[in-house]
């Protein structure tokens, strides 16, 4: 009874995590303080996010640039 209920709450602080993360990434999109640069290999906010947001939930890329994602494979 006790495992279940730590599952729960695990799985509950982990999809609250999620959305706090992609609520964040969204604001700062409609914002314009995440913006890709054209030039690649610098230290950018862009670059220095996706690194670690990769890592840590690589869903929310597809799900808050989908466009950007078919600009760069074009």
């Amino acid at each position: 009874m006790k495992a279940k209920v730590e599952r729960e709450k695990e799985q509950e602080t982990s999809r609250t995590c999620s959305e706090l993360l992609k609520n964040t990434l969204l604001v700062m999109k409609t914002k314009g303080v995440l913006v890709q640069r054209s030039v690649l290999g610098g230290d950018s906010l862009w670059e220095l996010t996706w690194l670690h947001v990769n890592n840590i939930a690589p869903c929310h890329y597809n799900r808050s640039f989908p466009r950007s994602i078919e600009q760069v494979q074009e």
